[in-house]
């Protein structure tokens, strides 16, 4: 049994996992020009041996439009037409990172308000490794 506060090692792909993180956290800091980013982890046990893992990242920044959110899991679609081009994007970092989150058996969600700001979500199960060797 896990107890909160302990140190777990678990199974994921690094590089996978990495790649999301990364993704995720540059968009939320490229379309925030005011405000605050926040990345936050909760974890919760499952099953035996089994973890849900959860990241939030929420921004404050210029936001999705409804029409853009249906349109931006394509890929190699642009989000709206951004009169400010050095914070255009093409979408495909989100695109990558739904991707990579199923991959590893995950999902990741996406809520937006225009001029409000994002929040992302993945989520993830992970095998603990300390359970894993004793089968």
């Amino acid at each position: 049994d896990l107890e909160a506060g302990s140190d777990v090692d678990v199974l994921i792909d690094p590089t996978r996992f990495k790649q999301v993180l990364s993704n995720l956290m540059s968009n939320a800091i490229k379309f925030t020009e005011t405000g605050e980013v926040s990345l936050q982890l909760r974890v919760n046990a499952l099953e035996a041996g089994q973890l849900a893992v959860c990241v939030i990242i929420e921004d404050s920044g210029i936001g999705i439009s409804p029409e853009d959110r249906q349109r931006l899991f394509s890929p190699f679609v642009q989000a709206g037409n951004d009169p400010h081009a050095a914070r255009s994007g093409s979408g495909l970092g989100l695109v990558i990172s739904r991707s990579l989150c199923e991959m590893m058996g995950g999902e990741l969600q996406l809520e937006s308000k225009p001029g409000v700001g994002t929040r992302v979500t993945v989520r993830l199960e992970v095998a603990v490794l300390e359970a894993l060797e004793q089968n």
